[in-house]
């Protein structure tokens, strides 16, 4: 006994130096890192809005309210937004801990796990939904054996899981239908069972209410099942286009430049995955395990395959989307050594989660030193630049242009007392509106609304997203136009109000 005691204390110890060093490492890594327009739009939203305004935005958005709700009161009460990374970092902190605290793997397969694309760089360093959605799923895994037991809680999870990204509604809709499978079943559990559905159903229903064209919404976007249809009904070169890109985008996370003669790296990782849930079949087959493992299967297939529906046909999206599918993985495997008893099978998926988990790795650490070393985005610099030019009450014009949010976030969060005015609405700049179409940009317009609105002053300038050049009217104060991933490069001007 005291032999075990001890042994489970060194498990603790080493559990705890683990995740320290993975908070400390993000930590690090989010000091360095330039925020870019989607962290940007996010904070601008849920800090410029009214209640009313932000639901009417979201059929804009295409994302459901729950990432806006949860960073909204730390973007009222005055949070600065270079330390708006934090929150996703707290998220993903209690998610790792929760992870190698109840996850059932051993230690090699849970130090994978936590060196991944699926726990790293990604989530952490960059405030967005995933890290509310890691963390779901890592309770959605620890309540999993006990969810007919506590149906209630089980299916609020799930209702924040469709509150949190339009992919994963595959994935939630299928942890229902497996719960309605058993519901249909076991007919003493009728009641709590209904509710543990009745919840997340009301919640995937409020998703479709608050993706609905809305005309209170700033832009009017036709989500109407014929304009959704016309938008799925892909020629065969689309389509052909639309798997190209997923499988750029999805491959692009994986080391797949191997080369045996004439076979590509692709094609070897795809026979080895293959070859991989084959034996997974098998094993399951042989050892008879079916009867435990169909629940795995329904929520694998729902999930993975309306998630790759959405992005091969509704919307393709970007990289970040794909922790989605690993985190959808992670979840599989740890359901199956819970439910499955056959150590084969355990065994077998344990190796295949490593396998593609593994493959991960690399991209994520060369994006990491990149984010260290380089300017991920031109906003950071940008905004650090207007803090020290721009005096007190200085007014700067913008154009309605999505990279603009990256740079007013920082600086309406650090200066109150420097006023961004939009030349296209007239007004205070609050937020980018997807969709809105404004007229091109006319230097002359530009000019003349400066001298209208703001005669004589000398503290009035332009950001800009596009090189203007030297033009007489503008004089050019800086310009951030290194290489970035992003493209997301700034010039700044100020301008002449005679």
């Amino acid at each position: 006994m005291d032999g075990c005691n001890r042994s489970n204390r060194r498990r603790r110890i080493f559990y705890v130096v683990l995740l320290l060093l993975y908070l400390g490492f993000h930590l690090f890594v989010f000091l360095h890192h330039e925020a870019f327009r989607d962290e940007a739009q996010a904070w601008t939203i849920a800090k410029n809005t009214t209640l009313s305004e932000l639901f009417a935005d979201l059929s804009i958005e295409g994302h459901p309210c729950l990432w806006f709700l949860i960073i909204r009161p730390f973007a009222k009460l005055g949070m600065s937004f270079r330390s708006f990374g934090a929150v996703s970092l707290v998220f993903m902190g209690v998610s790792a801990a929760l992870f190698l605290f109840h996850a059932p793997f051993g230690d090699l397969l849970k130090v994978i796990v936590l060196g991944s694309f699926a726990f790293c760089y990604n989530s952490p360093v960059m405030p967005r939904t995933y890290c509310v959605i890691t963390l779901l799923i890592v309770c959605l895994a620890m309540l999993w054996p006990k969810r007919l037991e506590k149906p209630i809680l089980y299916g609020v999870l799930v209702g924040l899981l469709f509150q949190s990204h339009i992919i994963l509604a595959g994935f939630a809709g299928g942890l229902v239908l497996e719960l309605f499978v058993h519901w249909l079943r076991e007919k003493p559990r009728i009641n709590r069972l209904f509710w543990g559905m009745a919840i997340p159903a009301a919640s995937a229903l409020f998703t479709v209410y608050e993706l609905m064209p809305r005309r209170d919404a700033p832009v009017f976007v036709d989500t109407s099942a014929q304009s959704v249809f016309s938008k799925m009904s892909l020629s065969y070169n689309e389509l052909i286009a639309a798997i190209n890109d997923l499988e750029e985008t999805v491959w692009g996370h994986l080391v797949c430049e191997l080369q045996i003669g004439p076979v590509t790296g692709k094609a070897v990782l795809l026979l080895i995955l293959l070859l991989l849930f084959l034996a997974l079949l098998i094993a399951v087959t042989v050892r008879k395990e079916w009867g435990r493992f169909w629940s795995i299967a329904l929520v694998g297939v729902s999930g993975l395959g309306f998630s790759l529906g959405v992005r091969l046909f509704v919307y393709r999206g970007g990289y970040h989307m794909t922790v989605c599918y690993f985190l959808i993985l992670l979840f599989l495997v740890w359901i199956a050594f819970n439910d499955v008893k056959a150590k084969s099978v355990k065994a077998v998926a344990g190796v295949m989660l490593a396998f593609v988990l593994l493959l991960t790795c690399e991209k994520w650490i060369n994006a990491a030193k990149y984010d260290l070393t380089e300017a991920f985005s031109g906003s950071l610099p940008t905004a650090d630049f207007i803090d020290a030019t721009v005096e007190g009450n200085g007014i700067i014009l913008v154009k309605e242009d999505h990279l603009i949010p990256s740079v007013y976030a920082y600086v309406d969060s650090d200066r109150k007392d420097i006023t961004f005015r939009s030349i296209d609405t007239g007004e205070d700049y609050k937020l980018h509106v997807w969709g809105a179409v404004y007229p091109p940009f006319n230097l002359q317009a530009l000019l003349d609304y400066a001298q209208e609105q703001y005669p004589g002053r000398e503290d009035v300038y332009y950001l800009s997203s596009a090189d203007l050049g030297n033009p007489d009217g503008l004089e050019e104060l800086y310009r951030m136009d290194s290489r970035n991933p992003l493209e997301e490069n700034y010039w700044f001007y100020r301008i002449s109000t005679p």
